[in-house]
């Protein structure tokens, strides 16, 4: 049986002022080990305003001929229960259980992808979303469901996560 020696994955190579350094071989990327451990944070926010647009859609028309109610609230849990479904693709997809900073970081995202399609894109569209937001009342009832959504954003996703068998 012959012996095949294999190259370790770094060479060792002197810095400016002299100092050994870990260079990767040609073709190499270096990268933490667990880089690949969570799932593509495009494809979660993706899937997510995907979610957020289709059911403020169906929702809108509901309300417009079913005569549903059109509440703050309402407008939370809808933003939120997406998170559900981004949870349980993040577990699925990811190659190593996720931890609290990956979700945290999940999290963020869904809310950046929230308050960019509520919040900034009314805001330079129309003067009304601008002047209620001027007005103390207005942007007390808008953080308030800011808030609100973060929140339900962060348990739905918890539920979405643990409703995913680890194994």
């Amino acid at each position: 049986m012959g012996h095949t020696l294999s190259r370790p994955p770094f060479r060792v190579k002197r810095g400016l002022l002299g100092n050994r350094t870990r260079m990767p071989y040609a073709g190499q990327i270096p990268h933490r080990k667990d880089a690949h451990a969570m799932p593509s944070l495009t494809y979660l926010a993706t899937r997510y305003l995907a979610w957020l647009v289709g059911l403020s859609f169906l929702y809108g028309l509901l309300v417009a001929y079913a005569g549903l109610p059109n509440t703050l609230a309402t407008g939370v849990i809808l933003a939120a229960v997406p998170a559900t479904d981004v949870g349980m693709q993040a577990a699925r997809r990811a190659s190593r259980a996720l931890t609290m900073r990956d979700m945290a970081v999940i999290w963020a995202v869904c809310l950046l992808v929230f308050v960019v399609l509520r919040l900034v894109v009314p805001a330079v569209l129309f003067a009304p979303v601008r002047s209620m937001l001027a007005d103390p009342e207005g942007l007390r009832t808008t953080l308030t469901v800011l808030a609100s959504t973060a929140a339900m954003l962060a348990l739905f996703l918890a539920i979405g996560k643990r409703s995913v068998p680890q194994g």
